[in-house]
């Protein structure tokens, strides 16, 4: 779906919600979820994730790809009942940082991590958000 379809299809949602729901307002997503990457060391990278207020990342829709990954770790998440899902889910809300911990390569390599947030009072959840980081080859 493109991005002004996926906007349209947000407005219109917006609009049918009412004014129950006018406190939060839906953003894009690039707005809503902001993710910045960097490596602090030879052998780990931290994604640091920032939400909007009323914006969550769910914790099982975090995916990791990469050849290089030894290990990712994650805070311990929120729990709520979500009354759409009908079920408890684990969330990020505010700023999660993920730690990926890394092999040291001679080759060049790419991180990719996805995520899907919401917009949490409402119920409405966005398609997945993706970023990559480039890992230069290990030095000898």
């Amino acid at each position: 779906m493109g991005a002004l379809r996926l906007a349209r299809s947000i407005a219109l949602f917006a609009a049918l919600v009412g004014p129950a729901h006018a406190q939060l307002q839906l953003l894009p997503a690039e707005q809503a979820f902001r993710i910045q990457s960097r490596q602090i060391d030879p052998s780990t990278v931290v994604f640091n994730f920032s939400m909007q207020p009323g914006f969550v990342l769910h914790h099982d829709r975090f995916k990791f790809v990469g050849t290089d990954i030894e290990r990712v770790e994650l805070p311990t998440p929120e729990s709520r009942f979500d009354r759409v899902l009908g079920k408890t889910v684990l969330f990020y809300g505010g700023s999660v940082s993920a730690k990926v911990l890394i092999r040291q390569t001679s080759i060049p390599s790419t991180l990719v991590v996805t995520a899907q947030g919401c917009a949490q009072d409402i119920g409405v959840c966005y398609p997945p958000i993706s970023a990559e980081y480039r890992i230069s080859a290990a030095r000898n």
